[in-house]
């Protein structure tokens, strides 16, 4: 249903997903804080984040509707889901359950799902995933404690608002009106 309401208002969206297409918030990050940069990998949904791999897995066909700078959203079976940028530092969004995120680490490839934190230190950097329910935030900082923080104040966000945001400032397009009836 969210879906359809963002095609709707936004409907010069594509959702052509094209390795090596940027993937990153439109606005620059607060004064003293880390960017989450990325790209989007080989095939749906492939994410290199911060030079790490996060990939969506369902057993359910994943089909996408909106792939935009800042917002990815689609349908994993019959349930809506949406990643967005709710600032250059952090990642919110909304999966159905069965999903998880296939992540690579120094033990291999694990695969979270709602309710499992995550963690990983880099060279000079950290990503942190926490989960509250179906919601997720991945949040980026220069040490564990920043993309922590940053990942706790996004779970505070609505993503699909995050993600009408986005689509508003990255598209430069403007809503089409809603009927009154």
């Amino acid at each position: 249903m969210m879906l359809l309401q963002l095609r709707e208002a936004f409907p010069g969206t594509v959702a052509t997903w094209t390795p090596g297409a940027r993937f990153a918030c439109d606005r620059p990050p607060r004064e003293g804080k880390a960017a989450l940069v990325g790209e989007l990998g080989e095939q749906p949904i492939d994410l290199r984040l911060a030079g790490r791999r996060l990939v969506l897995r369902s057993e359910q066909e994943i089909a996408l509707g909106i792939v935009d700078t800042g917002v990815i959203a689609g349908s994993i079976g019959d349930e809506d889901f949406v990643l967005a940028f709710s600032d250059a530092s952090t990642l919110v969004g909304v999966l159905p359950p069965g999903t998880c995120f296939e992540v690579g680490s120094h033990d291999g490839v694990v695969c979270l799902e709602s309710g499992e934190a995550w963690s990983a230190l880099g060279d000079g950097d950290a990503l942190a995933l926490l989960w509250s329910g179906p919601l997720f935030a991945l949040g980026y900082g220069h040490d564990l404690g920043e993309a922590m923080a940053a990942a706790r104040c996004g779970l505070g966000d609505l993503p699909w608002q995050q993600a009408e945001q986005r689509l508003a400032g990255d598209c430069h397009v403007t809503a089409a009106p809603l009927d009154d009836d």
